[in-house]
């Protein structure tokens, strides 16, 4: 296979793993019995959390720059269901970014308070031009991009910060990776 080849298919088959092994959970140990757990142990109801994410960060890829990332987020167990809308490119400057517009699905390690998500999914992303400053921006038609979104979250019981490793695969006018840190907002559990 020619190096090139190797390159595009470890960046497509990364983010898939890491959500296999963020999805996949490890068997619970079974030292406690039944009868010694209290009445208040919750461990066998799923963990329901919702929140909202501001993220600032950098871009390499089609949209080399710095950007913006909000997000809406709602897990159940370990189920998550995400929705991203991201803008990476230049920031007072000519250059190429990409805007898209992505649904994900994934999995979040258990616990409220620190946790990790991976979450893949479709993108409708939009590749632009930015003239200068005042010359205004020039858009391309959009396409179709697989979306992927890797985060560590630490959180207090309303607010929290996550960093993020996220991005998009597809047609390369529109194929990113970005790192971004992010307030987060929201219900994260007891």
């Amino acid at each position: 296979m020619p190096m090139n080849v190797r390159a595009v298919l470890s960046k497509r088959t990364a983010p898939i793993l890491l959500l296999a092994l963020v999805v996949i959970p490890a068997p619970p140990a079974r030292a406690q019995s039944a009868k010694d757990r209290s009445p208040a142990d919750t461990s066998g109801t799923a963990l329901v959390a919702a929140w909202a994410s501001l993220g600032l960060g950098g871009a390499t890829g089609s949209a080399h720059g710095i950007g913006a990332v909000l997000a809406g987020n709602l897990s159940a167990g370990p189920a998550l269901l995400t929705y991203r809308i991201s803008d990476f490119g230049p920031f007072l400057a000519a250059g190429a970014g990409t805007r898209d517009n992505a649904l994900l699905v994934g999995g979040r390690t258990p616990g409220h308070r620190l946790f990790a998500s991976a979450a893949v999914g479709y993108a409708v992303a939009t590749p632009y031009h930015q003239q200068c400053d005042e010359c205004g921006t020039t858009s391309d038609p959009k396409l179709g991009a697989v979306a992927y979104d890797v985060r560590l979250h630490a959180n207090l019981l309303v607010p929290g910060v996550a960093l993020s490793w996220a991005g998009a695969v597809g047609a390369p006018r529109v194929t990113y990776s970005s790192v971004t840190l992010a307030l987060e907002l929201g219900w994260f559990g007891r």
